[in-house]
């Protein structure tokens, strides 16, 4: 499924979109849109094709294959041309619940763009499972019950074999530490303000 996904989405790199008057987040939907639209145009018997079921779902499309394999894919868009990109990828939390399911799979659309003069260019599409990306590139910040994020976009991604039983434990153990300091962190709070 993965590679279905990497051959189509590979023609829409060089693509341009017309991007005066917008914003980056505009720019961001723009792209999100076309990604969208393209995957939908895949015609291989036995899939399923289906936007998100709602703003907050872990996904902006999903394709089911002919095995009933789930794959939410969740696009991220990165200027790079941008001083700073930290982008949330998902909660912590939600993802353990997603994965207890052996068929459920989590992906990334990771794109590149770069805009000017009202010109936005797409330069790279990388699609990658989130158990292949390196616990070296990610953290778990402080939002709910944690968030994971790639800690800088402009750096290199580093990628990894798959082996979802092994990141999900490493997901675990890095969860654990999280809550850990932060228990940490407001026992300091509650310690500097006692009397």
């Amino acid at each position: 499924m993965i590679q279905l996904l990497r051959n189509t989405l590979a023609e829409l790199i060089g693509s341009q979109i017309d991007s005066n008057g917008l914003q980056q987040r505009g720019i961001a939907d723009k792209i999100e849109e076309l990604v969208c639209n393209k995957i939908k145009t895949i015609n291989t018997n036995g899939l399923l094709v289906e936007d998100a079921s709602s703003k907050r779902s872990l996904e902006d499309i999903q394709v089911t294959d002919e095995n009933g394999n789930l794959y939410k894919l969740d696009i991220k868009t990165h200027d790079i041309n941008a001083d700073f990109s930290m982008p949330n990828m998902v909660s912590v939390a939600r993802l353990l619940n997603f994965y207890q399911t052996e068929t459920n799979n989590l992906a990334y659309i990771f794109v590149d763009y770069k805009e000017e003069n009202n010109i936005t260019e797409i330069t790279n599409i990388i699609i990658k499972l989130v158990e292949e990306l390196s616990w070296d590139m990610l953290a778990i910040q402080n939002l709910g019950k944690g968030q994971l994020q790639i800690k800088d976009m402009n750096s290199e991604l580093i990628f990894i074999e798959p082996n979802r039983e092994v990141w999900v434990q490493q997901l675990k153990v890095n969860m654990v530490e999280h809550y850990n300091k932060t228990i940490r962190k407001i026992q300091g709070y509650i310690t500097s303000i006692e009397m």
